[in-house]
Formats: structure tokens, sequence, C-alpha cells
């Protein structure tokens, strides 16, 4: 799995790797072009609304 925080570089995670990521901090995450991703997210709703999903990535970006 792929993963960076805006401005930062790009971290491969590993099987069994925690990433946590601050709330309200841009982010991405992805599967690499060799493996697959599970995501699994702990979120609090914070006035009704758990995730705000901005763009998607094209191939190029990642």
């Amino acid at each position: 799995m792929l993963v960076q925080i805006d401005g930062q570089d790009v971290v491969a995670a590993k099987p069994g790797d925690i990433v946590m990521i601050p709330p309200y901090v841009r982010h991405w995450h992805s599967a690499s072009s060799d493996g697959a991703m599970e995501h699994f997210a702990i979120v609090e709703a914070v006035n009704g609304t758990a995730v705000t999903c901005m763009e998607k990535l094209t191939e190029e970006e990642i």
C-alpha cells in the first residue's frame, strides 16, 4: 500500500503496518502496482460527516 500526506514523501506500508493520519490532514492511499490494498479506518463523525473525499488520482500521479 502507498500512502502520502500532502507535502511529504510517499511511504510504502507493509502488511501489518499501522498508518495514522491526524484529523483534517489531506492525504491519499492506494494499492501499489505489484500488490493489493486493504483499508480499515476508525473515524469519528463531525457534524454527521466522517470522511471528505477529494479528487481521484490518475495513474501518472501515483
